[in-house]
Formats: C-alpha cells, sequence, structure tokens
C-alpha cells in the first residue's frame, strides 16, 4: 500500500512545512521496510530523480511525541489535549463541538496565514474560550480558507467581539466578517408516499370492486360479531 501525502499529512510527519513530496509505503513486514530504507538512504538519486530521498519509519503516536518534547515521555501537546478532554476546564470537554451557536462566533475574510494561535490571540480578550474553542478551516496545503470559528463561554463574549471585529478594514482592503454563528438547518424528513386502494378490474358488464380491508377473522384487531 503507498498513498502521496498531502502537504498537512507532510507536516504531521516532519513537523515543517516542506515543497518536497511525502508519501507513506507500507510494507508486508518490518524486514522489507528496513531493506527499502537502507537500500534508498545511499545517498545517491533514485534513477529518475535530480536529489536523494530521505525513507524512514513513519512516526507513531509514542515517536511523535518524543520528537515535539524536549527529550521527555511526552510533549505540552499531550498534557494540553489531556486536560481539554477530562472535563475539568471551564466549558466541558470541547466547545468546538458545543451545540450552542449562542455562544459561537462565525468569522470569514482571514488571512490565508491564520492558525488557531491568532485565533486565540485576537478572541481571548473578549471573554473565556471553552477549550478546543478556536478553529481555523484549512486547505489541503495547510492554508488557512480564510474561514473560522470561536466559541466562547458566555454569550456576551460573541457580541463583543462582533462589536470590534466586523467590518474591520483588512491591509488589502477587504473587511472581515464576523457574526454570530447561525444554527444548522433540522434535516427534512419524507413521509413514505401513501398507495392509493387497489381496484379490482370489473368482470363483463360489471361494476369496479374495492377489496375488502377489513382485518380476518379472529384477528384481535377487529371486532367479532356477537353470536
Amino acid at each position: 500500500q503507498c498513498r502521496v501525502c498531502t502537504n498537512t499529512e507532510a507536516r504531521a510527519q516532519t513537523g515543517s512545512y516542506t515543497d518536497r513530496k511525502t508519501a507513506l509505503v507500507r510494507f508486508g513486514s518490518i524486514e522489507e521496510a528496513a531493506t527499502c530504507i537502507q537500500a534508498c538512504n545511499s545517498g545517491e538519486p533514485p534513477a529518475g530523480l535530480t536529489e536523494p530521498v530521505e525513507v524512514r519509519f513513519a512516526d507513531t503516536w509514542d515517536t511523535k511525541q518524543k520528537r515535539n518534547s524536549d527529550g521527555t515521555e511526552y510533549s505540552i501537546d499531550v498534557i494540553v489535549k489531556g486536560f481539554e478532554s477530562s472535563g475539568l476546564m471551564p466549558g466541558g470537554q470541547g466547545g468546538r463541538y458545543d451545540s450552542n451557536t449562542n455562544c459561537a462566533l462565525y468569522i470569514a475574510g482571514l488571512p490565508s496565514d491564520t492558525t488557531d494561535y491568532h485565533l486565540f490571540k485576537l478572541f481571548s480578550p473578549l471573554g473565556p474560550i471553552a477549550p478546543r474553542g478556536v478553529r481555523a478551516l484549512l486547505n489541503e496545503d495547510g492554508t488557512c480558507k480564510g474561514i473560522a470559528f470561536v466559541n466562547f463561554q458566555r454569550e456576551d463574549s460573541v457580541h463583543a467581539a462582533i462589536s470590534v471585529y466586523n467590518g474591520a478594514a483588512l491591509p488589502d482592503g477587504s473587511r472581515l466578517k464576523v457574526q454570530q454563528k447561525a444554527p444548522k438547518p433540522q434535516p427534512h424528513v419524507l413521509q413514505p408516499p401513501v398507495e392509493p386502494a387497489k381496484v379490482i378490474p370489473p368482470p363483463a358488464g360489471g361494476q369496479p370492486q374495492v377489496p375488502n380491508m377489513a382485518p380476518p377473522s379472529g384477528d384481535p384487531t377487529g371486532a367479532e360479531a356477537a353470536g
């Protein structure tokens, strides 16, 4: 199995953005993978390429945490995610998934380099934000789509953010759009169509007949005649 990674996935593996393509290949055994690593990391470019390639085992959760930390068995990301999912912090286990749209903001018109960190820097002075309460929507290459969401813990913070940021002029002449997040529309449930009563074709010279829909004799839903 093999797959070319998106830039976002490549950043998760390498820790930084890169113009070089990254791919994941799954071998049938560790021995086969080790043989490939040894052969490809010889320093010579493979056939058809002009530059050498780097091949290594893909990161697991453990190796990623060690790479992102100072050498200990965990990083600050592990601590943050642990407290966010514990429910001990004000705002519960994560405002990003909160259905209360009264405390949620929709932001549009953001620059392409916007991250969750920038959202927190902009909106946290206006009120407490729920755990995992900031989210910038990203393209596959890691750039921001210009859209983001922020979940406050109080509704008055939403109105304060709208009054400060909505309509603010950006350096390129565009304006920032900040408004209360609209609730999702309720799904429309289609009712099954009602089938018309079947009409039995009449015999020659007769009238059309509608089949008797009364329950059969002995059916507990029907009324039995008293003898």
